[in-house]
């Protein structure tokens, strides 16, 4: 990751990349990840055949590879010096239950924290749901079931990727960089699927790894582009943070209003919460003016959305029919990519 931050951060490091944009960091991840552990391999395009990156990448593998060994034999070589003592009150046995289930329940937080499809791409695991798929031992027809779902995932996450997310990415390099209302228009609506197929690629290739270590990690997006209102999409898009923020910030911020009677109404602590929740969710995404914005932007939708459901009869009288769940999805389709524009930081560099 210092390498990587280095990098996207000088001239001499971007001068190689080829692609911008999220493409471009993934060529820079990967040069120096394939350099620290595996065999210096790096994604066609990047021009890494400089100064620069030959001594990064140089620097990675003594670091990455060579550099781990030597402080594990100098461990190694230490303990093997120190001196043999006598057993005493003061020792800790290897030999008993105590220290079986301490070393067990290091392995199991270990592995749930360091699950490493999840931790690269995606999504956001519970540690109960986890524990319970590491413990459970499958049938050999599940588990190639499970093969072939992982299999398939991964392909599709690699046609997200590389092929559908590189065709929408090219949209908005050449018609969408212009200026104008045409062109910002043909930007905020590729924007937005670009960052779908992008992120929901890389998020199906983790699902579909986890799927063939036998570990049925949540998936992520669930055709976000078909909700029908703003709660609808944070029950599409994003799923294992929203679900995280809504669990952890909004639940607990409800239940400490209710019991506090800091709202005279239940609906005006919701849309409070709905506020502080996406303000926080803008944050997590960083301390950029685009991402707080962004995050706002949705606090305040989610917040008339739920005033809206609660307080209209007229929702409540044609929420069924076919042509108001046409006109709502086609409001909010247009609401989500707006956003989508708030987030690219586009918009503020309009106005």
């Amino acid at each position: 990751l210092g390498f990587s931050a280095l990098g996207v951060a000088t001239q001499a490091g971007t001068s190689g990349i080829t692609n911008p944009g999220y493409h471009g960091l993934s060529q820079v991840l990967y040069e120096f990840a394939s350099s620290a552990a595996n065999n210096g391999s790096g994604f066609e395009g990047l021009a890494d055949n400089s100064v620069f990156w030959n001594i990064t990448t140089g620097l990675a593998m003594f670091f990455g590879r060579y550099f781990s060994i030597v402080a594990q034999l100098a461990i190694a070589g230490s303990l093997l010096a120190k001196k043999k003592v006598n057993e005493s009150i003061g020792s800790l046995k290897t030999d008993n239950v105590t220290f079986m289930i301490i070393l067990v329940f290091i392995v199991y937080i270990f592995a749930a924290l360091t699950f490493f499809p999840a931790l690269l791409s995606g999504p956001i695991d519970r540690s109960r749901r986890f524990e319970e798929d590491l413990r459970l031992i499958r049938p050999k027809s599940e588990y190639l079931n499970l093969l072939g779902e992982g299999l398939f995932k991964i392909c599709q996450g690699l046609v997200y990727k590389f092929v559908l997310a590189q065709a929408v990415y090219q949209a908005i390099t050449y018609l969408g960089m212009e200026g104008g209302w045409l062109s910002n228009g043909i930007y905020m609506y590729s924007y937005g699927f670009y960052l779908f197929f992008d992120f929901a690629g890389y998020s199906l290739m983790a699902v579909g790894t986890s799927y063939i270590l036998g570990i049925m990690t949540p998936g992520n997006f669930n055709e976000p582009f078909l909700a029908t209102d703003m709660k609808d999409f944070w029950d599409r898009w994003h799923i294992t943070l929203s679900y995280w923020f809504r669990d952890f910030v909004f639940s607990r911020f409800m239940m400490a209003s209710i019991k506090g009677k800091w709202f005279k109404s239940k609906l005006t602590g919701a849309s409070v919460g709905f506020m502080i929740n996406m303000l926080l969710m803008g944050l997590w995404h960083g301390l950029t003016a685009s991402y707080i914005l962004y995050g706002l932007y949705h606090g305040v939708l989610l917040a008339i959305t739920e005033i809206y459901q609660k307080k209209s009869k007229f929702y409540k009288k044609h929420k069924k029919d076919r042509w108001y769940k046409f006109v709502s999805w086609f409001i909010t389709f247009n609401l989500v990519m707006l956003g989508f524009f708030i987030f690219s930081g586009r918009l503020l560099e309009i106005i």
